[in-house]
C-alpha cells in the first residue's frame, strides 16, 4: 500500500513540473484541503490551489526537514522548507503583488492522511509572514493594524464618549460621509451634529464590533450599537428601554484617517423597540 509520505513526495513532484492533472490519482476525489489562505473540498479545489503554487512560482523546490509517520505509514506530520523566484504577479492580502524578482524562502508544518493509496486530507500552515516580509508587504500589515484602530476610536471616543474634539486627528479634512440624514453637511460638521443628536437620544450609547475585515485602505464593520432610550426618536418619546440594532460601515482609509464613510443601520428595528406596546 502507497504511504502518506510517497504521496506527498509524489504530489510535490507532480506540482513542481507543473503535472497538475496527475494529482487525480493520489487525491480522494473528496479529500479535504487546507492552507493559510483557503480551503475546501474535492479535487477542482485541490487542483486549483496546487496549480496557483506552480503558476506563481515556476521554479519552486522543496526540501522535507522532518518527518513523523504513523506506524501503518497512513500519516505523516512534515516540517518542508520552500524556495523559489518571485517572477510571476501573485495575490496578497492588499492586492496583487507584481514580480519582484526575489529568492523566495519559507517553511511549512503539514499534516497528510491516506486510504488505500490516496490522499484523504492535506492540511497545511506555512510561514505567511515571513513570506509577505520578503515581499515588502508587512508595512501594509501594520498599515491595516493602524487603520483599524482609528476606525475602533471612531465609535468609542467621538460616538460613545461624545468627543467630537477628536474628530480632526480620526477623518480627513475633506472627509465626506455618504449616509447622512436630509440638510445634514456631509463634513466633519456634520458628523459631529449626527454624533449630538444620536447620543441626546442614547446617552449611554455603546458599540460592539461583531465582524471586522480590513484590506489595503478599505474597513468594513458589522457592528451593534445598544443604548437606552432617553430621548425623542422618530416621533416616539423616551420610553427608558435599552435598545440595541445592528449596523454597518464602510470606510475608505487616507493616510491613517477616514476619508470617506458608507453605512446601513437597521432603524425599523429601532422603530420596533421604541414603539408604544
Amino acid at each position: 500500500m502507497t504511504s502518506a509520505r510517497e504521496l506527498v513526495d509524489r504530489t510535490w513532484a507532480a506540482v513542481e513540473s507543473g503535472r497538475i492533472d496527475d494529482l487525480e490519482d493520489l487525491f480522494c476525489p473528496d479529500a479535504d484541503f487546507s492552507v493559510a489562505s483557503s480551503c475546501g473540498t474535492g479535487l477542482r479545489h485541490i487542483k486549483a490551489v496546487f496549480a496557483r503554487h506552480h503558476e506563481g512560482y515556476p521554479d519552486l523546490r522543496h526540501d522535507v526537514v522532518d518527518a513523523i509517520e504513523a506506524p501503518d505509514g497512513q500519516a505523516v506530520a512534515l516540517r518542508l522548507a520552500f524556495a523559489a523566484s518571485h517572477t510571476r504577479e501573485l495575490r496578497g492580502p492588499f492586492g496583487p503583488i507584481a514580480p519582484t524578482g526575489r529568492i523566495l524562502c519559507w517553511t511549512s508544518a503539514d499534516h497528510v492522511r491516506a486510504r488505500n493509496g490516496r490522499i484523504v486530507s492535506w492540511h497545511a500552515h506555512f510561514d505567511r509572514l515571513s513570506l509577505l516580509g520578503q515581499l515588502g508587504q508587512t508595512d501594509g500589515l501594520a498599515a491595516a493594524g493602524t487603520n483599524r484602530a482609528v476606525a475602533r476610536r471612531v465609535l468609542c471616543e467621538v460616538f460613545e464618549q461624545g468627543r467630537t474634539e477628536v474628530l480632526p486627528q480620526l477623518v480627513t479634512a475633506d472627509f465626506v460621509n455618504h449616509r447622512t440624514p436630509a440638510g445634514v453637511d456631509g463634513g466633519v460638521e456634520g458628523l459631529s451634529a449626527i454624533v449630538r443628536a444620536l447620543r441626546s437620544r442614547f446617552p449611554d450609547l455603546t458599540y460592539t464590533v461583531e465582524r471586522e475585515i480590513t484590506e489595503g485602505d478599505w474597513i468594513a464593520q458589522v457592528a451593534w450599537a445598544e443604548g437606552t432610550h432617553e430621548g425623542w426618536i422618530h416621533g416616539f418619546p423616551a420610553t427608558g428601554r435599552r435598545v440595541c440594532w445592528r449596523q454597518v460601515h464602510v470606510l475608505r482609509m487616507e493616510d491613517c484617517r477616514v476619508a470617506e464613510h458608507w453605512g446601513v443601520s437597521d432603524l425599523a428595528s429601532v422603530l420596533e423597540q421604541v414603539a408604544p406596546r
